[in-house]
């Protein structure tokens, strides 16, 4: 990222929040800031920036993932995804769906819904393939942004272009933020798997002696389940209670 596109993007911020009442959607931010592959940790110092300026982002989603491009086989699949998917406008369906909330039986509601969503399928492909990122494949994140496009329309609340957009990569945000967190427990878990196996080699000093998960977890200070979760994983000699 270079330094003067850095700054490029802060004065638009700057300047599209003075037309707004100092104000900008997370619409806007992630728009910005999708085009400078910043972390979460420089997204989360961009938003502070802003906020020290007077400038308040409401429902900021500071996107948790490490953006990358696409693969070629991804691309192409993107295409043909993008090509297969009907043409719709869901602006105009839902002004349509607000003007006949009230009259409307259950049923139409629920087929005018489903129309929103098919007209809306592409904008959704393409959120998601802005935020095409390392923890997750593209059509992963294509699928979340499916889901969180559908919770979206049922909400009768949702009634705006911009309401889907934000409810949309709410939905990506949220689904690679639990593979990030998924990620760091595993490599937690795997760090204790070792620490564990360790300590066993040096209490049993060669001398091959097996101890109870009770008796572990008070040498090593760690919860009972915890290490019963690393026997799972490293299927050592250490012997549950009822087996001493």
């Amino acid at each position: 990222m270079e330094l003067s596109d850095f700054r490029e993007a802060l004065e638009q911020l700057k300047s599209a929040a003075a037309e707004q009442g100092m104000c900008l959607s997370a619409g806007q931010l992630h728009e910005v800031l999708g085009r400078l592959n910043l972390d979460e940790a420089q997204q989360t110092l961009v938003v502070q920036y802003l906020e020290q300026k007077g400038i308040s982002v409401p429902d900021a989603l500071v996107f948790p993932g490490t953006l990358c491009p696409p693969s070629d086989e991804e691309k192409e699949w993107y295409a043909q995804y993008l090509q297969s998917l009907p043409r719709g406008n869901p602006e105009l369906l839902l002004r349509h769906r607000s003007l006949l909330a009230d009259s409307a039986s259950a049923q139409e509601l629920g087929n005018l819904n489903q129309e929103i969503v098919t007209a809306f399928l592409p904008r959704a492909a393409q959120l998601a393939f802005e935020k095409n990122c390392r923890q997750m494949p593209l059509m992963d994140l294509v699928q979340e942004a499916n889901i969180a496009l559908t919770i979206a329309v049922a909400d009768l609340t949702v009634q705006t272009i911009e309401d889907l957009e934000a409810a949309v990569l709410r939905g990506i945000v949220d689904a690679v933020r639990s593979q990030v967190d998924q990620e760091a427990s595993d490599q937690a878990l795997i760090g204790k798997v070792a620490d564990l196996e360790k300590a066993v080699r040096e209490l049993n000093d060669g001398e091959g002696e097996s101890f109870t998960v009770a008796e572990l977890a008070v040498i090593l200070d760690m919860e009972e389940e915890e290490i019963h979760r690393i026997l799972k994983l490293t299927g050592d000699d250490v012997k549950r209670d009822t087996e001493k």
